[in-house]
């Protein structure tokens, strides 16, 4: 897929990083201030807010640049995607350890870009985010195989109606967010029946019948799994949803 309106900054960091690897370090002053403002671009999606050339995420920036420069390999394809992808987990990884997330409106972002620049790194991180969910995918793929859950028991398991897959919802949820049983089904792979009919009210009979489903759907809700738990807690992780996936989530 075509990166519109980068391509010529991709070109000239490549060039920059041959120079670097071959022992000119200072390369990269050449293409600092052109790249640092699309990283900054990167921290400010990342964490939710505007992000200035003085905050903290900027300095994890120029950091991840260096980390780039040193880690990127021909054969991972465009070096300004690689980049962005360091800069977005670092951000990410920072964020982790803080707990805690912004929520201030990226219209912020319109009084200091340029909408034809806006658009064009808008393509590039929306590329990001398919590899990420691409990965989270093949992750939670490897997660299930632990249960005896492939993504084929999920197509076939899924509720059709739509009080169905709420009522599962609210079931998932309940399990994903209390720990005694969320560590329950850790250690024996196995969906709590009597206990979530205690604590939930909730019908024997649904619970068998959507056990891998619920077990998938808590297990994406108490997981690592940012790019696939907006299926679950939008309500739209439904039987045609998990039949025919964006293009980004098959794998």
């Amino acid at each position: 897929m075509p990166i519109t309106g980068v391509s010529e900054l991709d070109k000239r960091l490549r060039l920059v990083w041959e120079k670097y690897t071959a022992g000119q370090t200072t390369a990269i002053d050449e293409i600092y201030d052109d790249i640092m403002p699309f990283c900054l671009k990167v921290c400010s999606r990342v964490s939710g807010k505007f992000v200035n050339p003085y905050d903290e995420e900027a300095s994890i920036a120029r950091l991840a640049i260096l980390e780039a420069m040193a880690r990127y390999e021909p054969d991972r394809g465009s070096i300004l995607l690689f980049l962005a992808q360091v800069v977005k987990s670092r951000v990410l990884d920072h964020k982790r350890r803080e707990k805690r997330w912004y929520t201030l409106p990226f219209s912020l972002l319109k009084q200091v870009e340029n909408p034809v620049d806006r658009q064009a790194d808008d393509d590039l991180l929306e590329i990001l985010n398919d590899m990420d969910r691409k990965q989270e995918i093949e992750h939670l793929q490897l997660v299930l195989g632990d249960y005896g859950i492939s993504f084929a028991d999920l197509v076939a398991s899924s509720p059709k109606h739509r009080k169905t897959r709420e009522e599962t919802r609210q079931i998932a949820l309940l399990l994903a967010q209390t720990e005694e049983l969320r560590q329950d089904l850790r250690e024996k792979k196995m969906l709590p029946i009597k206990q979530l009919i205690e604590l939930g009210r909730f019908k024997r009979k649904t619970l068998e019948r959507y056990r891998k489903y619920i077990i998938a759907s808590a297990i994406i809700l108490a997981g690592d799994f940012p790019h696939i738990q907006p299926f679950i807690l939008s309500r739209e992780l439904s039987r045609e949803g998990m039949e025919e996936p964006p293009s980004s989530l098959k794998v």
